[in-house]
């Protein structure tokens, strides 16, 4: 578990100290998901912005299904919690649709 928390930790110096670029980020969260450790150490030290900017990234690149729908759902997630205060909330919408309506914002 020591390696994942270095992961975690280089994720989030690499982000705060803005030298990355997407397919260092997109590498080390893929990492995550394969081990199956999930987006949960690292999403919430990411901005929302940049998790929608991976997002878009991730299908430009075509990076895999599991990352993207990773993103999806964190930013599904944190969506709600801003707008509703319950990340577990049940939008009757397509989180997709939900993004689309943040992004007008």
């Amino acid at each position: 578990m020591r390696n994942f928390r270095d992961l975690t930790k280089e994720i989030a110096s690499r982000v705060t100290s803005g030298k990355y670029t997407y397919d260092d980020l997109i590498l080390l969260l893929k990492v995550l998901l394969k081990f199956g450790v999930g987006l949960s150490p690292v999403a919430g030290i990411l901005p929302v912005r940049l998790l929608v900017e991976l997002l878009n990234y991730s299908i430009a690149e075509e990076a895999g299904n599991r990352l993207i729908g990773a993103l999806a759902q964190e930013i599904d997630r944190r969506v709600k919690l801003a707008l509703v205060g319950d990340s577990n909330y049940k939008v009757h919408v397509k989180p997709l649709f939900l993004l689309a309506i943040v992004a007008l914002v």
